[in-house]
């Protein structure tokens, strides 16, 4: 018969350094209670597996994410040109990123005006030249002397976005006709400004 006096589970704690309800905590868990090192070892095994398990993912918002992509593409679009590449290919990926930006972080986004250049050329070409004088559909004429103002900048920048993102379609009347951005749903955006794609007016500020 063995003369080993097996531990209590106080004098365990004791041992351990862990107080009488800490220790009935241990047990209630599953902790075994027959020795010093049965306890020491389940709760170095329970640490283990604590420290393993992986750190909870973070929600996202998805309006930062498209920003960020928004962004992404773009740059990459400017490094493409800065080294002569065409950006036939890319446009598509680029506008899907910029139309699936939320209409209140589109001002915000990091628009490159060499980029902007390419995506509105097609419609850049369907604008009238200043000596024509072309004029809106209420007969007032389509470019408009004098500084805009801080609203009709931002319309056009919020404009020339949706341009590039692909989100406005601009076909020619037959026989050479304008048939455009100086139509009913523009806006009244003043043609002069449609010109100017300085990076400032792009950004709508």
């Amino acid at each position: 018969m063995s003369n080993t006096k097996t531990l209590s589970q106080n004098a365990i704690g004791r041992e351990l350094g862990l107080s009488s309800a800490n220790m009935t905590k241990l047990r209630k868990q599953g902790c075994p209670m027959d020795s010093v090192e049965a306890v020491r070892a389940w709760r170095l095994e329970r640490q283990s597996i604590a420290q393993r398990k992986p750190e909870p993912r973070r929600a996202t918002n998805p309006a930062v994410t498209q920003f960020a992509h928004a962004e992404a593409c773009m740059q990459a679009a400017a490094a493409m040109l800065e080294v002569g590449a065409s950006l036939d290919a890319f446009a598509p990926t680029l506008r899907a990123a910029l139309a699936a930006v939320p209409p209140h972080a589109r001002d915000r986004v990091q628009l490159n005006p060499g980029v902007m250049n390419v995506l509105l050329a097609p419609v850049l070409a369907l604008i009238p030249p200043r000596e024509s004088n072309p004029l809106n559909d209420d007969g007032t004429p389509a470019y408009v002397e004098g500084r805009m103002s801080d609203a009709d900048a931002q319309e056009t920048g919020a404009f020339w976005y949706e341009v590039a993102a692909g989100e406005w379609v601009f076909p020619k009347v037959p026989g050479g006709n304008f048939a455009g951005p100086f139509g009913e749903g523009a806006g009244r955006v003043h043609a002069g400004a449609l010109l100017d794609c300085s990076a400032t007016l792009l950004r709508g500020l």
